[in-house]
């Protein structure tokens, strides 16, 4: 059973619609025109004029023209059936269903049923269709009444009132006839090398791909999700395939969603069928708001909560159970768990009912009653196809390709649990834990002191499925320099290796050069692009070594290997480094500053760190023959250069930029390095527009990468001039500048303060009560809705005064399904500054699937908010607070009530003292 369109993992429609029960009202999308297409053929029946209504049965029930012929109740009755005439279909059809138009006040319900007729069985029974989605007064079931080889049909509508009648304005017929194309054991025949279990494809059930219009999307599986079609039971084994074709037609077609819901249908006999398009790990459409991210399998049926319901055979449960095992495999869903999925957390195999606003009896409760079963079925052919121990590594630091001897490094390493053996967390017998091997040039093991062979330990087992990061993941190298491999492995303590337990679990390895030379340090400081210190930010070389920067921006990374390594920097509220510094400690120490820009910083020079040799740069000089190119980097691959060998006179780079006049903070930044520095030479970086120049001269003594960063003063705005000038007075000394990462820019937003006035108001008492006879001793006001079991005042529990207000089933009654709810109209007025919502309630339940609840809604009946939607058996009078200011100047609706599934124990929930206080 679906209670939806399509995917939607964003926010729900908060709306419920009482007819029988409380059921969730998605989008709904008006149908196309019906006709043949494919080998689905449909004809509407549409009944909306007088002359349409007046040929059938009316019991309490007219037929009035106020808007073109609609039926009502007639005046002074509450309750009435409209029966239609016979209807032929001008062909044998696979499935019939309603949609229609109607206006159903707050209380009144409108139900429609149908039965059809066929020459071998006569009439059916009446079917109800009690799963009903609406959108702005246009109604449609969850699923047609799917019965093959039927000729005629007819509908039957009850109305029934509260206060106001409902009343019906259209209602149209669609018979789908699905019956041309393959019966399901020519279905079977298509399945070609699919794992197991074996699945029906699309082709093979006969889907007209011409009706699929929803472009599949694609989530990892992280739920499985188990339905009932509600649709009727007794159906031939080879009929199957034409009702798959039959919903396949009203989801695409009727409901308008281009394509079946259900990733998977399971019939009655076991067979399995592709349903939505895509394949494994597509986005159906089978639980509003929680598509992306779940599997939905509808069982073809109905299996509780109708008059013709029976128990699931075991060949459904037998391949639900198979197509459960084969996606949690692959998905790596552990059937036994529950785990949180958006904003709520239910099992990992569930039923629709387990999923908000659990208004649904869907899969039924034959089948939501095997769940347990199929989960432990499923749980069972997991392990009969899963390894015990085996092991996916999923992400883990790259080493150096040079690593220091004797030393001890902390990488970082995630693994996934993907064999059946829950791993035992550290302090108990036979833990599992991360280990590792080192193998010498010939493949041979090397022994090492026992303080040097590191387990990294879990602090909670872990069970299938399951990933878990090891940060730190010590590890020593040998002491002798030389080639080797690193191998990481599971070990379980006092039993095995994962790898030698079983060869299929994999190995991580990896090639190090191991040396004794003298370490080196790469430190630094990390400032933004206006030479502000940036304390906490990540410096990390992408293997096994980082360090964090002290309040001065400080860092230091050591011991580090004679190599080259590169490293990035990364602060919260500055943009990545792109592209990474890349640096050669082959020699040495080295100093290494990091230059920062905030993330709304705007930068509005082109081609900055000169990746792109000198595009969108100007270059100008003594000669054509510029000695300007790209050169050693501090950042990615190139850098600029000015001056070098013979070089005598004045060189420069030039960008023209556009300044807005009113940008925040502008800055000018940039890297420099002097790596051979003469006499007689000036570097300068100068800033010009029509009336302002600034220029700074950088002292040529920065033999490693330095920072230099200036503000704009205020003046300097619109088109401006960034000039990057060399002069060298003689080629006998000569002078070479290096730049590299040259920022001008400014910050979109700005840190500011807003001073709002403070107003002093004397007390007074002016609030008022809106809630009338909230305590309950009088008869009054509240409104009893009739349902199956009705609300009523009570004396059995009071907090003040003698009497509450009982919704819910009372001890000794019978457990039937039900909502049983009381309300009462009121008015926040239009000047409220405060309204507080305060009552006492006093729950007792025996059934975990029922709930108390109190529902916010407007005039029209549709719900603002759900105060509260619970399960609690406290039999205690317990207080509760609501702020409804947000709702000043609305009419609003308090429904107080109880949920009975008609299953297990029963529930009720008493009110006493409601308040609604609201102050002008």
């Amino acid at each position: 059973m679906l209670n939806d369109t399509r995917g939607g993992a964003g926010p729900r429609p908060s709306i419920l619609f009482f007819l029988v029960l409380l059921a969730l009202l998605p989008s709904a999308i008006p149908p196309p025109a019906h006709a043949q297409t494919g080998s689905v053929r449909s004809q509407d029946y549409t009944q909306t004029a007088v002359a349409d209504f007046a040929a059938g049965q009316k019991y309490g029930v007219i037929v009035t023209d106020l808007a073109g012929g609609e039926l009502r109740l007639a005046s002074g009755v509450t309750s009435g059936v409209y029966t239609s005439t016979v209807l032929s279909a001008h062909f044998s059809f696979t499935a019939v269903v309603p949609h229609w138009r109607a206006v159903v006040p707050d209380g009144a319900a409108l139900k429609v049923e149908m039965r059809v007729h066929s020459t071998s069985n006569g009439w059916s029974d009446w079917h109800l269709f009690d799963e009903i989605d609406e959108h702005e007064k246009q109604f449609y079931p969850e699923m047609p009444l799917l019965k093959p080889d039927s000729e005629q049909f007819q509908y039957r509508l009850t109305l029934t009132a509260a206060g106001q009648t409902p009343i019906l304005d259209e209602i149209t017929l669609t018979v789908i006839d699905a019956s041309a194309g393959p019966t399901t054991s020519q279905a079977r025949t298509a399945i070609q090398n699919a794992p197991q279990p074996a699945i029906i494809p699309r082709s093979g059930w006969g889907a007209d791909e011409n009706l699929m219009t929803w472009p599949p999307e694609y989530r990892g599986v992280e739920k499985i999700v188990v339905h009932h079609t509600v649709s009727a039971n007794g159906y031939d084994e080879d009929n199957a395939a034409g009702l798959v074709r039959a919903i396949y037609y009203y989801h695409a077609v009727t409901r308008g969603w281009g394509d079946i819901g259900y990733n998977y249908l399971v019939d009655d006999y076991g067979n399995v069928y592709e349903g939505r398009y895509g394949g494994p790990g597509v986005v159906g459409g089978h639980v509003y708001g929680y598509n992306y991210g779940s599997m939905g399998i509808g069982a073809i049926g109905s299996y509780g909560n109708t008059p013709t319901s029976k128990e699931p055979s075991q060949k459904t449960l037998s391949a639900i159970a198979d197509l459960a095992a084969w996606e949690a495999n692959r998905s790596y869903i552990h059937p036994l768990e529950s785990s949180p999925f958006y904003d709520t957390t239910t099992p990992n195999l569930a039923g629709h009912r387990d999923y908000p606003p659990h208004s649904t009896a869907c899969p039924g409760d034959y089948l939501y009653a095997a769940l347990p079963g199929l989960r432990q079925s499923t749980w069972d052919r997991i392990v009969t196809y899963t390894d015990e121990h085996h092991v996916e590594w999923l992400s883990w630091n790259t080493p150096p390709r040079t690593l220091l001897a004797a030393e001890t490094y902390s990488p970082a390493i995630t693994v996934r649990n993907t064999g059946w053996l829950t791993w035992p967390q550290a302090g108990v017998t036979n833990s599992v834990r991360l280990g590792y091997h080192w193998l010498d040039s010939g493949g041979l093991p090397v022994s090492q002191p026992p303080e040097d062979d590191h387990r990294g330990p879990l602090d909670y087992d872990l069970a299938f499925g399951h990933t878990y990061n090891f940060e730190p993941a010590l590890l020593t190298t040998p002491i002798t320099p030389g080639f080797y491999t690193l191998a990481w492995d599971m070990a379980h303590e006092g039993v095995d290796w994962f790898h030698d337990a079983n060869l299929a679990s994999p190995l991580l390895t990896m090639t190090v050069s191991i040396t004794n030379t003298p370490p080196v340090t790469i430190s630094g400081q990390v400032v933004d692009v206006r030479g502000q210190a940036v304390s906490g930010a990540q410096i990390a070389l992408p293997n096994w070594i980082t360090a964090t920067t002290a309040g001065d921006g400080a860092y230091a990374l050591s011991p580090l290997a004679r190599a080259s390594y590169t490293l990035t920097a990364a602060a919260e509220g500055y943009a990545p480094l792109a592209p990474a510094y890349n640096v050669d400690a082959g020699e040495g120490d080295l100093a290494l500053p990091f230059v920062l820009a905030s993330d709304d910083f705007v930068n509005l020079i082109a081609n900055k760190d000169f990746e792109s040799g000198l595009d969108n740069w100007a270059r100008g000089g003594i000669t054509e023959s510029l000695p300007i190119s790209t050169s050693a980097a501090h950042t990615g691959l190139g850098a600029a250069q000015l001056g070098g060998d013979h070089f005598n006179g004045t060189v420069w780079l030039s960008q023209t930029l556009n300044l807005p006049s009113n940008a925040l903070s502008p800055t000018l930044s940039l890297f420099y390095r002097v790596p051979i520095s003469g006499t007689g030479a000036t570097f300068q970086v100068t800033i010009v527009n029509d009336t302002t120049a600034l220029t700074h001269t950088l002292p040529l003594t920065a033999n490693h990468w330095t920072p230099f960063q200036t503000p704009l003063p205020d003046n300097l705005r619109g088109p401006l001039d960034l000039q990057l000038r060399l002069t060298q007075s003689s080629n006998l000394t000569p002078t070479t500048v290096l730049v590299d990462e040259v920022w001008m820019g400014y910050q979109e937003l700005e840190p500011y303060l807003i001073y709002l006035p403070l107003t002093l108001k004397a007390h007074t008492d002016e609030c008022s009560e809106q809630i009338a006879n909230g305590d309950f001793e009088e008869t009054a006001v509240w409104e009893i809705l009739d349902t199956d079991y009705p609300a009523a005042y009570s004396a059995a529990q009071a907090r003040g005064g003698s009497r509450s207000m009982r919704t819910g089933i009372e001890p000794g009654g019978d457990n039937t399904y039900s909502y049983s709810s009381a309300q009462q109209t009121v008015a926040i007025p239009a000047d409220t500054a405060s309204a507080t919502l305060t009552y006492w309630w006093y729950p007792a339940s025996k059934d975990a699937d029922d709930h108390q609840y109190l529902l916010l809604m407007d005039q029209e009946g549709s719900i603002l908010d759900s105060l509260l939607w619970t399960n609690a058996n406290d039999q205690t009078w317990l207080q509760s607070q609501a702020d409804l200011t947000a709702y000043t100047g609305m009419t609003l609706i308090l429904r107080f009530g109880v949920y009975n599934n008609g299953s297990n124990g029963l529930t009720r929930m008493y009110v006493d003292d409601v308040s609604l206080q609201t102050c002008p």
